[in-house]
Order: C-alpha cells, then structure tokens, then sequence
C-alpha cells in the first residue's frame, strides 16, 4: 500500500531562505518503509508550493496521508492542506502527528473536520499499526495505543503508548525519501551544503513554555555515540552536507555520549561543521568537554538562557541562574567557539527599564540573537 507522508507547504521567512526535511517524517518514513510504499511531499520546496501541492494530491488521491505538523506556528498551513487534500480528493483518510495535533488532539479535530485520526506522541509504532489495519480494511482502531479521533461528536483518545527506549533499534533517517539536492534545503544562515539532525528525543526539565517536554514526556533520550557518527557520515558522503544543526532540545543531557561522540568524530576523522542546543549549567558541568567538542567539529554554542532576570527564570520554571548564563557565555566565548542564545522579552511584569537591560546584559558576550 503506498502511504503519503506530508509536509504542508508554508511560507519562508524573506530574510531566512532556507528549509530542511521534516524532523518526524525522517524517522517515520525509514521506519515505515520496510512494509509500505512510501511518498514524502514537501510542500515547502516545491516550485509553486500550494499549486503544485494541489496537482500533486488531484493526480495522486491517495489513499491515506500522514502530515506533519511540528511546530504551532503552522497549524493553519497544516489544516488549509488537509482542507485541500479532502478537496480534490474526498475519499482519502488524513492522519495527522507532530506537536501541536499531539498536544490538543481535541481542539485540532473539531477545528479542522478533515483529519480524521491523530497520532498523540512518538509516531513510529502507532502510525504503523494503524496503517497495518487499515490495509487489512478494519475499522475499529481502539485498541492501537496512541490514538485520538471522533466517533460521531465524541472524543476518543485511546491512551499513552509506552516511548520507544532505545532509538537505537530505529533505522537510518530515510534522507533517500527527499530529494536533498533540492536547492531549497538548506539552513539559511550557513549557506548550501547545510541541513539540521537530531540525535535525541526530549528534555527531562519542565519550562513552563516548552511544548517539547511536554510531548516527549519529560524524558531525554538519545542515540548512541556511534549512530550519531554514522549519520554525520551518510549525510557528508552521500549528499555533501557539510555543516550542520543539531536540533536535540539538550545534546549534552548524558555525559558519557558527548565524550564518546567526540572521540568518534575524532578517530573516524569526520570532517564536518555543527553547532548545538544545551543548558548553561549543564555547559558549566561539561567545561571541560568544550575543546573536545570544538576538535570534533562544534563551531558554535546556542544556550536556552531565556531571560536576563531571575524573578522571570524563578516564573517560567527555568531551574537556572542568570549568573550561570553569564559564566557560561564567557566559557564558550574563551573557547572561541560563537555564542548563541535563545532569549525572550516582553514577560508579564517587564518594564521599559528591563527590557534595556537585556542588551546590558546580552551585548558583551552574544554573536546571535534568537
């Protein structure tokens, strides 16, 4: 049976021309594939996103489609390509997974009448038994953990499916299912020959703004040293990638994998460029690390530092020090590795004077700004 795994298309940034593969559908496609006939579309990187979208969805009427949604910012691109799909072609059944469906299943179905399940959470196992039962025409899925869709004007959740614990035992990100010479894949502040990885799932702290430990369930896990090495490897010799973001929510959550990874790198002379997420008390625990990592090929730090003010890190739960944020930008910046950091205004309580201080405060030690 072929399965259509869908990115909507959404619209770049005019300063940020760039875009990668969908972070879930990697996964998911390579994990599918060994029993389905699988078809990515990625609307974004199309050469007349939404028309050819369209063309491609009246020609195709596929059976079934798994889109993506992995960010609430495009939600809307999201169901304005369910609506579509149902447009043109009526009788196809529209599975919808990522954050923002996972996290308000509920709202997401009576929003958007046109997707007919969602996959809560980690999608690997639950997409594949649904699509297996549904390829055997059944139509009772309440047994298939993970679950939610309507019943009539009911909701239906059919309950948390245990995480996968070894992301070991998943295959090889199935890049071959994009087509990676695309010159709209890239990341658009590092120029051609760029994409973005993940070797990690979750974050085991609870920020009161991060959807990410919520739908990862407050649990970091990672792959291996070696895995992480062997997709470095792939995406280099096979598609030329040559710098990279890695987009793990913590990269250096266990130590133990950040010193065999950079002794992998190192000894298997992997050549490449990447910068990293992480904490700045998790930076400060692993000072010494910093020009193991820098040698292994890590060109640049970005810390979730969030807020320049303790009272606003002590409110969103953030567990950190402004004190440490600034050791650890002077500790990165002492390893000439560039400082990034991901930083908030506009609090409840800010005032005009606070905001000023933000500068004080970030100017002396940051290269970017996010």
């Amino acid at each position: 049976m072929r399965v259509f795994l869908v990115d909507a298309p959404h619209k770049v940034w005019p300063l940020m021309r760039g875009w990668t593969p969908n972070p879930g559908i990697l996964p998911l496609g390579a994990y599918l594939e060994k029993d389905f006939d699988i078809k990515v579309v990625d609307g974004t990187v199309l050469e007349n996103s939404w028309r050819d979208f369209e063309e491609i969805m009246r020609k195709e009427k596929p059976k079934i489609v798994g889109i993506s949604c992995v960010a609430a910012c495009f939600i809307y691109d999201t169901m304005n390509a369910c609506r579509l799909i149902k447009e043109v072609s009526p009788k196809t059944i529209i599975v919808a997974g990522g954050s923002h469906p996972a996290l308000v299943p509920e709202e997401t179905l009576r929003s958007c009448k046109e997707i007919d399940y969602i996959v809560v959470g980690e999608g690997e196992i639950t997409f594949y038994e649904f699509l297996k039962a549904f390829e055997k025409g059944e139509k009772d899925f309440s047994q298939i953990k993970g679950l939610a869709y309507l019943e009539g004007d009911k909701f239906i959740y059919t309950g948390d499916r245990p995480l996968i614990e070894d992301l070991d035992t998943l295959p090889m990100n199935a890049y071959h299912l994009f087509d990676m010479s695309n010159p709209g894949y890239n990341i658009a502040s590092e120029g051609k020959n760029s994409t973005a990885v993940t070797f990690s799932r979750g974050c085991e702290y609870k920020c009161t703004f991060c959807s990410e430990t919520i739908f990862w369930r407050h649990r970091w896990r990672g792959k291996s040293a070696q895995k992480m090495v062997d997709e470095f490897q792939l995406l280099k010799e096979k598609y030329g990638m040559v710098t990279f973001f890695v987009g793990d929510d913590m990269f250096n959550w266990n130590r133990k994998r950040t010193e065999e990874f950079c002794d992998e790198m190192i000894r298997r002379k992997v050549k490449v460029n990447f910068w990293i997420q992480t904490r700045a008390d998790f930076l400060l625990r692993d000072k010494d690390l910093i020009p193991r990592l820098k040698e292994a090929g890590c060109y640049q730090i970005m810390m979730g530092l969030e807020h320049h003010n303790q009272k606003v890190l002590n409110d969103i739960n953030k567990k950190a020090l402004v004190e440490q944020s600034i050791e650890a930008m002077k500790l990165v910046k002492k390893n000439r590795i560039s400082v990034m950091a991901t930083l908030m205004l506009g609090h409840w309580g800010d005032t005009k004077e606070n905001m000023y201080d933000f500068y004080r405060f970030a100017r002396p030690y940051l290269h970017h700004y996010g």
